[in-house]
């Protein structure tokens, strides 16, 4: 979806650059503010409780009920209709440089560490196209690396069975949300890279997926020759973790038996 909150975007334009919310009214429950906080309207663990107010003024007001706003409830109902077949899901706002995964409240879904490969891999693509000026980015559970927030659209596709449910944050170049239109085209450029790395990723865990039945876990995506390779590691919590596997055992009976040293294999946490 290009644009998810078009009201609020025209609004932008006219009366408030850096307007945040939808531009909805409601009479009979408040009657001078208006809108409500579209990333904090998602059916979620502790809504309306984490990284929101119940104030309807603030900027983080999540407001009355989950999906009380027509562009949260038609993204539910996208997601619901078509989540069998979605394997990524993406939030793209700004600013930060970051490619975070859920849960917004610290915890972490059961596949962790496969989303912190593919965010790390997004990650990566983008940095190798980057500017000189700007940050590198950094990867991990959008609780524990930015803040804790409940109600995102993140958590909510992750938790109806969307594999892959991230948040992008764009660079700013030092501007915040006001980013000087010098730089625009290459934002759009560099993101593209890390979304087509992204997508590739998870196109590999989903032919692993939905091939003949194995009980192998992929954990490289370089085993497939589209995927992209990550050149650059830009998270900052940990990136790689080193495990020994015992190698074949060779038994030569009846008495002797040789055992070959462990090997080192490399994967991602």
């Amino acid at each position: 979806m290009p644009l998810l909150n078009p009201d609020g975007y025209e609004y932008s334009h006219t009366t408030d650059r850096l307007w945040r919310k939808t531009r909805s009214y409601r009479p009979d429950f408040n009657d001078t503010c208006w809108g409500v906080d579209g990333n904090r309207n998602y059916d979620s663990v502790n809504f309306g409780v984490i990284g929101a107010s119940i104030d309807p003024c603030n900027v983080t007001y999540p407001g009355p009920e989950p999906f009380s706003e027509v562009e949260t409830a038609y993204v539910r109902d996208v997601l619901l209709e078509h989540v069998d077949r979605i394997q990524l899901f993406m939030d793209v706002h700004s600013f930060g440089n970051y490619i975070t995964y859920g849960y917004g409240d610290g915890t972490l879904p059961p596949n962790v560490v496969e989303l912190h490969l593919m965010s790390s891999v997004m990650g990566s693509a983008i940095d190798v196209h980057k500017l000189p000026e700007a940050a590198f980015y950094r990867v991990g559970n959008s609780g524990i690396l930015m803040y804790p927030t409940a109600g995102c659209a993140q958590d909510y596709a992750q938790s109806i069975g969307v594999p892959f449910s991230l948040t992008l944050e764009l660079p700013s170049y030092g501007q915040r949300f006001e980013v000087s239109p010098q730089y625009i085209n290459h934002i759009n450029e560099e993101t593209w890279q890390g979304i087509a790395a992204s997508a590739r990723v998870a196109r590999t865990f989903y032919k692993a997926r939905t091939s003949a039945p194995t009980t192998d876990r992929p954990t490289d995506p370089s085993t497939d020759s589209s995927t992209y390779e990550p050149t650059k590691s830009t998270t900052y919590s940990p990136t790689e973790t080193t495990t020994y596997l015992p190698t074949e055992t060779t038994t030569n009976p009846p008495t002797e038996t040789t055992t070959n040293p462990p090997t080192e294999t490399t994967t991602y946490s």
